[in-house]
């Protein structure tokens, strides 16, 4: 089954499109529905969990250092919370801390996937080919909806670390579009958090 949303119903979670209960984050390709590994041709499914991405997640906001008045952005690749390591736009899953792309390497041994040598080496038949696109860390929860895109093969939303320098921003509203406050609480003015990007992704390729 697809990644399930604590606080919605199992039919919800598994042929619906889960939205409500606390954020939580899953793997690209396995956690929308219809994703590659959602469900193979048997029809044995997936968890749709992540294996990796600890201390990610838009559950939390965030305060920020040296940004005590209204209108201050961080520079790209600045680090913007005290004590958390997380930097200004980092998209989890996606970029290094710095800022810079990189590819599907950051969540998986390999990138994630093999590919046939052509023409197949001797004792080497696969080698690797990392995702290069799509492949990132995505978010559903707090009113965030799993499934993106028209389908059946969804995909899901990314998040990004974006700082607020407008005012009090209330859980559902874009802090700057299309990044949008899905922590579940009011996001404080010079205060920071992993929004979700709205912009409908394509599939991990």
């Amino acid at each position: 089954m697809p990644a399930s949303l604590p606080g919605e119903s199992l039919t919800t979670n598994t042929t619906g499109n889960p939205s409500a209960g606390q954020g939580v984050i899953f793997d690209m390709l396995s956690g929308p529905k219809g994703s590659p590994f959602d469900k193979d041709t048997a029809g044995n499914a997936s968890t749709g969990g992540l294996s990796t991405g600890i201390g990610f997640g838009p559950n939390v906001t965030l305060s920020i250092q040296n940004s005590g008045f209204a209108g201050y952005v961080p520079p790209l690749g600045a680090r913007i919370a005290t004590n958390a390591g997380f930097f200004q736009n980092e998209v989890p899953g996606q970029t290094t801390p710095g800022g810079t792309s990189g590819n599907g390497s950051i969540l998986y041994i390999g990138g994630g996937r093999m590919v046939t040598q052509s023409p197949v080496l001797k004792g080497r038949p696969f080698m690797p080919s990392p995702y290069i696109n799509n492949f990132m860390i995505a978010a559903a929860g707090n009113g965030q909806v799993r499934d993106q895109g028209a389908g059946p093969a969804f995909t899901g939303a990314k998040m990004n670390m974006t700082f607020n320098n407008t005012g009090p921003i209330p859980n559902g509203t874009a802090i700057v579009a299309p990044l949008v406050n899905r922590s579940g609480t009011t996001l404080p003015l010079t205060g920071s958090c992993f929004a979700i990007d709205t912009t409908v992704v394509g599939a991990p390729s």
